[in-house]
């Protein structure tokens, strides 16, 4: 990778980095999509084989239950463990040295890294889905939890942005993958429980006062839960502010990754406001 990104031009970077981290991944991606065929379209293979083949109906069902209650969880995970992996360059002291040393830009260097984890995302779940729907046409039309898979898949693509984003953003402010990993599950897991918690108080301690937090605010909170609150609420409005916070998230990585102190790698924040907003 040394040897082929020492030209001027920022996009022959990108590529090259984008092209060398999908290498270099393609084991996980490998992994992650024979995981998503063993628990997509091989259950629509198994009823093919196993009953009447005109039952596209039914296997169209099953699978579209399958897409929310399999899928979207492995995608969400492994969406954590290639964020981890992809962006741990920052987060190690001799690795940064030595990648911030090379003739590459740092957005380059980011940005290419960040479109591989997409890809290894995302484009197994459409070959899936593509395979899915050859056993089941009616997946294109029929609905589950009232989406069609097309609905379905977009809000999917649009929560894996989302949370990917998120996550390169922590990366970008934190000096360890421990404080990184902390910081993710602190901000899904612990926010939005306490708010709830908070809310159902509320509504034992004071009369008549009933209050849940919208879609958008829990998209704000719980990135990693933006593909199951969009799917199930179905409200467009929430898919353009998903989309509008991924995008805010990546300009603010891309932008923060020009001004992070390679020095801080191993060590606390990079900056002073993530911690603070985080407690």
């Amino acid at each position: 990778m040394i040897s082929t990104t020492s030209s001027n031009s920022t996009s022959r970077q990108f590529w090259e980095i984008y092209r060398w981290s999908l290498l270099r991944h393609r084991g996980l991606g490998i992994l992650y999509a024979v995981l998503l065929f063993l628990c997509f379209p091989l259950w629509g293979i198994v009823m093919r084989l196993g009953g009447d083949p005109n039952l596209s109906r039914d296997i169209a069902g099953t699978l579209g239950g399958l897409l929310i209650l399999l899928v979207m969880p492995l995608a969400m995970l492994f969406t954590l463990i290639l964020s981890g992996m992809l962006f741990d360059f920052m987060l190690k002291k001799r690795v940064s040295d030595l990648y911030y040393s090379l003739p590459v830009t740092r957005t380059a260097l980011l940005l290419g890294r960040y479109c591989a984890g997409l890809t290894l995302i995302i484009a197994p779940v459409l070959l899936n889905s593509l395979i899915a729907l050859a056993l089941a046409p009616d997946l294109a039309w029929r609905e589950f939890h009232g989406a069609t898979l097309g609905n379905a898949l977009l809000f999917f693509v649009a929560g894996v942005v989302l949370a990917f984003s998120f996550s390169m953003f922590i990366a970008v402010c934190s000096g360890t993958l421990l404080d990184m990993m902390i910081s993710i599950f602190a901000i899904n897991v612990a926010c939005p429980v306490t708010l709830m918690l908070a809310t159902w108080m509320a509504s034992q301690l004071l009369l008549g006062f009933y209050g849940f937090p919208s879609v958008e605010a829990l998209l704000v909170i719980t990135p990693y839960a933006s593909p199951w609150l969009c799917v199930l609420e179905q409200r467009w409005q929430a898919l353009f502010w998903l989309v509008l916070y991924a995008v805010a998230l990546l300009v603010a990585a891309l932008l923060l990754h020009r001004r992070r102190p390679s020095e801080s790698a191993g060590g606390g924040f990079a900056f002073t406001a993530p911690p603070v907003v985080i407690r």
